[in-house]
């Protein structure tokens, strides 16, 4: 089933006005007069609609709701990624892309000692966790908050799980499996630091390890949410 973002609802009535998402609908993915399509709003709103009206001058598409679903196919816990932006910028879109995928609901761009990119891409990064969603049937466009200090990144709370990526620690299966809202941290390209590691620590983060091997920072996002999203049995089928 295609799915894009709606800009307006009237009653019973979707638009999709913006003129790229009436684009990719009618040019790209050739939607007609009839089919039902799946439209959200990225706020957890999603909507089975069938396509009413194509205006091809005014770039419109008109659509009857059929049904309403709310947060349908998100994690029933929150989980926020703090990573270090990489050097490539291919490496970031993967990170943002993937984990989006998986069911990252916040991204939090973190300055660690070691971390070698200073500019960054957040209005490219929403575009690519936007179309990510559709991708994977989301209804919730993450957030891409602004990138905070490590210092920062230590006084987070309301978070009943936090850990980060370490060599020396535990196997994840050690840790628990009980649902509640979680931050995960990737540190940069160079590693932690040791003085960042016991920071960490000492501020109740646990750290575990993936295995044996050495991960490229990107890779280990990806496989640190998705081994967290195992272990709590978060499946999005809500």
């Amino acid at each position: 089933m295609n799915s894009a973002f709606y800009q307006e609802k009237v009653e019973n009535i979707l638009l999709v006005k913006d003129k790229e998402e009436f684009h990719h609908l009618v040019k790209v993915r050739r939607v007609k007069k009839g089919e039902i399509i799946r439209l959200i709003d990225g706020k957890g709103n999603e909507f089975i609609s069938r396509v009413e009206e194509i205006d091809l001058r005014k770039r419109v598409l008109k659509a009857t709701i059929l049904e309403h679903h709310l947060k349908k196919h998100e994690l029933p816990f929150k989980l926020t990624l703090a990573f270090s932006p990489l050097a490539d910028g291919k490496a970031n879109d993967y990170l943002i892309e993937k984990c989006t995928e998986l069911g990252v609901s916040e991204f939090i761009p973190v300055l660690f000692e070691r971390s070698v990119k200073k500019r960054f891409r957040i209005e490219r990064w929403s575009r690519i966790a936007r179309e990510a969603v559709k991708q994977s049937n989301r209804s919730t466009v993450p957030s891409i908050v602004d990138p905070i200090g490590f210092s920062e990144l230590l006084k987070k709370e309301g978070f009943q799980h936090k850990f980060f990526g370490h060599l020396e620690g535990k196997p994840l299966h050690c840790e628990t499996s009980v649902f509640g809202d979680t931050i995960i941290v990737v540190g940069p390209e160079g590693d932690l630091t040791n003085k960042e590691i016991e920071a960490l620590l000492k501020a109740g983060f646990i750290g575990f390890r993936f295995g044996e091997t050495v991960l490229k920072a990107e890779t280990a996002a990806v496989a640190l949410a998705t081994l967290i999203i195992f272990r709590m049995g978060g499946t999005g089928k809500n």
